[in-house]
């Protein structure tokens, strides 16, 4: 609602409102506020299964080492392949942390902005 609607807008619709309205600013508040948490779940998974990547990579290259001290070239190319695998599952779960955190944020944006109309500071 924010970003089709100024501030102005916004608390004109929340003061002049019917009890629809607000019932609507309330929803969408209460879908930010479920939307703000969903991601901070899904991002903390995201950043336990890069963890987990981290350590696969890591075991691939000392055995892809291993396998070229012995001369097991096969073995080698093999292990080096999951190595890089691991590297672009890495880039792409950062770009989707990334892409989350951005669409987090713009919740937030939501959530902060329909809670300033709809609770309003007292005039002094």
């Amino acid at each position: 609602m924010h970003q089709a609607f100024s501030s102005q807008e916004l608390n004109t619709l929340w003061v002049t409102g019917t009890p629809n309205a607000k019932q609507k600013f309330e929803l969408q508040m209460e879908s930010s506020r479920h939307l703000i948490q969903a991601i901070s779940e899904e991002s903390q998974l995201i950043s336990r299964l890069q963890q987990n990547v981290k350590k696969t990579r890591t075991q691939w290259r000392e055995l892809g080492a291993h396998c070229h001290d012995a001369h097991y070239a096969t073995n080698s190319v093999i292990s080096d392949n999951y190595v890089k695998s691991n590297d672009a599952l890495l880039a792409s779960l950062s770009e989707l942390l990334s892409k989350l955190a951005t669409i987090q944020h713009r919740y937030r944006l939501e959530l902060s902005t329909l809670m300033a109309v709809s609770n309003p500071p007292p005039d002094r």
